[in-house]
């Protein structure tokens, strides 16, 4: 049996261990798998390499789990989970600096932004499926969408 493999880098966001509450478990299972898959296409739209950005989701995940406890009910969880995620994506990013084609922190900044917005329920509501060709944000709020 091979020893756990250890990780090396420090977590973007503070490591806690699991919620141990079996209701906390499954508020977290709830709201997990309701918005996996906002979450996967939000680390998607940023890490083009698929196989890399399944990765950087899984460590999301796993950090979305661990830290779980300092989740406040009745917050909205996708923001909260997209948080984590964009530190997860500006870590792979920083581990890729040696690369020649790699964003700045501020352009991946406003790239997180522009896509934690388009993951608004009531964006995705009002997009009903279209493709935006434009969005327009200033820091922290949605401006305009060109659809």
């Amino acid at each position: 049996m091979s020893a756990p493999e250890s990780n090396s880098r420090s977590d973007p966001a503070p490591a806690g261990s699991p919620p141990a509450d079996p209701a906390r478990y499954e508020a977290f299972l709830m709201h997990f798998g309701r918005f996996q898959l906002q979450i996967l296409g939000f680390v998607r739209s940023l890490v083009h390499d698929r196989t890399a950005a399944d990765d950087v989701f899984q460590q999301t995940s796993l950090t979305i789990w661990r830290c779980f406890d300092s989740f406040r009910e009745g917050e909205p969880f996708l923001p909260w989970a997209l948080g984590i995620a964009r530190k997860e994506v500006l870590h792979y990013w920083r581990s890729r600096r040696r690369d020649r084609l790699v964003f700045s922190e501020a352009a991946l900044g406003h790239l997180a932004d522009a896509a934690a917005a388009l993951a608004d329920e009531k964006v995705q509501a009002f997009l009903a499926g279209a493709t935006p060709k434009k969005v327009i944000i200033v820091p922290g709020r949605l401006v305009n969408i060109v659809i």
